[in-house]
């Protein structure tokens, strides 16, 4: 390994290690410079980015269904079901979880004229810009919620949010706990929609992933 790319190497350690995940797409060139394969690198970072917001909201065996999906683009529920090690009742579950939120589609295959969706068998399907496109909307639903909710909590607190920045106010007494209370809640929303902020940065271009694809 070159002088170089032991550098490279230190300073991927030092950033978040979901953009580690980069290190296959850059080339160390002979005049000691760089180039990152750009379409690559970023789907890459948005698949992680998907990955585990999946992890985080339903856990690893819905993200290791996913990907498979993912992987495969079209797959049938019993190989799915094979391949993530999953009784077909528990796939299925976590595959109406994922579909839910958009990040895939479905196909009923009946085998009989009845249509009986218990002798069915689905086809699941996704892309990676068809997942961008549903995490997109249910973001931008979610940011929603937390508007509302952080203007409300904002109303209801407001003179204890005065307390907390030292501002006087007159005829209050209130305990110093509700005044702490009410700055982590307002806290923990705002960062809530920082981090959703981020993530609708990261999504919200999909033109170069679908060139692609």
């Amino acid at each position: 390994m070159t002088e170089v790319q032991n550098n490279l190497a230190g300073k991927i350690d030092h950033i978040p290690h979901h953009l580690k995940n980069l290190e296959p797409y850059l080339k160390v060139l002979d005049s000691n410079g760089m180039i990152v394969d750009y379409t690559k690198a970023v789907a890459n970072v948005r698949t992680s980015a998907i990955a585990r917001y999946i992890e985080d909201r339903f856990g690893d065996r819905t993200c290791r269904v996913w990907r498979c999906i993912l992987h495969r683009r079209v797959v049938d529920d019993k190989t799915a079901g094979t391949i993530c090690f999953m009784e077909l009742q528990e796939l299925r579950a976590r595959a109406y979880s994922l579909l839910e939120d958009g990040l895939i589609e479905f196909q009923e295959v009946p085998k009989t004229t009845q249509r009986e969706s218990v002798k069915s068998s689905f086809l699941y399907k996704t892309s990676l810009a068809w997942s961008i496109r549903g995490m997109n909307v249910h973001l931008m639903r979610t940011l929603r919620n937390l508007s509302v909710r952080l203007d409300r909590e904002r109303g209801i607190n407001q003179q204890l949010l005065e307390k907390a920045d030292g501002k006087a106010i007159p005829g209050t007494d209130k305990d110093n706990s509700a005044v702490v209370s009410a700055t982590k809640k307002i806290k923990k929303l705002t960062t809530a929609q920082i981090r959703i902020l981020t993530l609708l940065m990261l999504f919200y271009s999909e033109s170069i992933t679908e060139r692609m694809l």
